[in-house]
């Protein structure tokens, strides 16, 4: 619905954006007013049980009131139309739904996973002045815990992580190799540099520290 209202919205605002509340109305009853593929009635014929009339059908004569006899043959009517329009609604609906479940059940595939493999977490983030499409989605590897049901597994990164549950449709399988040396350096606190092997390189098992800077006020004074 908001997918479609949007589509219908950018093509009447102005370049500016700032008239949308103007056309809302507009979209919005042009929407009720046209029938869906789903139930196969509009929005305001299952809502009122007939269609409303728009000052074009009143100006040119298009409306066709139905004569009635008397108020209870009005309600008589107007309760047998939405009877039968809300069992074609369901029936309909029941259609749509098996449709979808179909094209549904053809790109799915399942997925299972073991305790200890190594996987990524979708974890889609914003940041400003950065684009969205270039980011990257899925953050890791976690490792698994434990496998709490055939949808829901707990994921750790590291000893000092906490776990939690997610979602195997948020988890992919990680295909690199986890070297050993990430449990020595979770071992060693942040402000302990690690000796360097005995081949003589520089090598660091750590990052280096970031420096932390006081805010400006404070060195004005000093």
């Amino acid at each position: 619905m908001h997918r479609t209202l949007n589509s219908l919205m950018e093509k009447v605002v102005s370049s500016r954006q700032t008239d949308w509340d103007e056309h809302l109305p507009y979209v919005a009853a042009a929407l009720r007013a046209s029938r869906s593929e789903s139930t196969g009635y509009s929005a305001n014929f299952l809502m009122l049980g007939r269609e409303v009339n728009t000052p074009a059908d009143i100006v040119y004569g298009l409306e066709n009131p139905e004569p009635v006899a008397s108020y209870d043959d009005l309600v008589e009517s107007v309760r047998d139309k939405m009877n039968t329009a809300y069992e074609l609604v369901r029936r309909n609906l029941g259609v749509t739904a098996e449709r979808n479940k179909r094209y549904y059940d053809l790109r799915a595939r399942p997925r299972s996973f073991s305790v200890g493999q190594l996987v990524y977490y979708f974890n889609p983030r914003k940041y400003a002045g950065r684009l969205d499409k270039w980011e990257r989605k899925y953050t890791g590897p976690f490792r698994v815990e434990k496998v709490l049901s055939p949808v829901n597994v707990l994921l750790r990164k590291s000893n000092k992580w906490k776990p939690f549950v997610a979602h195997i449709d948020k988890v992919k399988e990680c295909c690199e190799v986890q070297e050993e040396r990430n449990d020595v350096a979770e071992a060693v606190p942040a402000h302990v540099v690690a000796e360097p092997p005995n081949d003589g390189s520089e090598e660091l098992f750590d990052r280096p520290r970031r420096s932390v800077k006081p805010p400006r006020r404070f060195i004005n004074e000093c």
